[in-house]
């Protein structure tokens, strides 16, 4: 499914087989405005946001639907919630989502099947503030979890437990600033790249330190 092709006429060595997979609906290998997706980097299985359906799919790398994964809220109405963003975790048999409005994240168990019921972490810093609108999520190496809180125009970081770690930047143009930060990843050395799309660029943070790093590097050092 992921292999690239080549052509006698083409010189790019990136230049990939087509395909389409699914179409608009409620069954399996059907969506409905997808979202989030992630693959696992062992398995090669991409899990997918199918958020107007509630549900996470979970296709094989031949593109077959092997799991559908359903969120349910725990609680006695059995509220269904839509997941938006998603990653795995490495060290754990986890899975982390931003759900509904990016105002939550989730924990789910990775090879889960049907129906699951969880618990919102509605993660609050020590000021009250919780996320909104979150439109970006990724983990570190040790799982930590990075969260484009987008309608606070800063990033979030948590444990990963998802408990509240710390966070970093606020809203304007300058340097280490960001205004509605979209898309993040953090790269193996642990520096942070977000998309900035209200200041038309992308903003690399400088390495976050491990739990039992003693240097002064932080977050404060970015490069446009």
């Amino acid at each position: 499914m992921y292999l690239p092709q080549k052509s006698a006429n083409e010189t790019n060595p990136y230049s990939y087989k087509q395909f389409k997979l699914g179409i608009e609906g409620t069954h399996i290998h059907e969506f409905y405005q997808p979202a989030g997706i992630c693959i696992d980097s062992i398995t090669g299985y991409l899990y997918i946001c199918d958020r107007g359906n509630y549900r996470i799919q979970v296709m094989t790398p031949e593109g077959i639907c092997e799991r559908v994964i359903e969120l349910f809220l725990n609680s006695k109405k059995k509220i269904r919630l839509d997941p938006v963003r998603i990653a795995l975790q490495n060290n754990s048999d986890h899975i982390v989502c931003i759900i509904g409005e990016g105002d939550s994240i989730c924990l789910i168990p990775k090879y889960s099947n049907g129906r699951v019921y969880i618990d919102p972490f509605y993660v609050i810093d020590e000021n009250g503030l919780g996320i909104k609108n979150a439109a970006g999520l990724a983990l570190d190496i040790q799982d930590r979890i990075f969260i484009s809180d987008t309608g606070h125009n800063r990033i979030v970081i948590c444990a990963p437990d998802g408990t509240y770690i710390t966070s970093f930047s606020t809203e304007g143009s300058e340097l280490g600033q960001l205004q509605r930060p979209c898309g993040l990843d953090v790269t193996n050395d642990g520096a942070v790249v977000v998309t900035d799309p209200g200041n038309k660029r992308l903003h690399i943070f400088g390495t976050i330190p491990k739990e039992n790093d003693s240097s002064n590097t932080n977050t404060n050092d970015s490069n446009n």
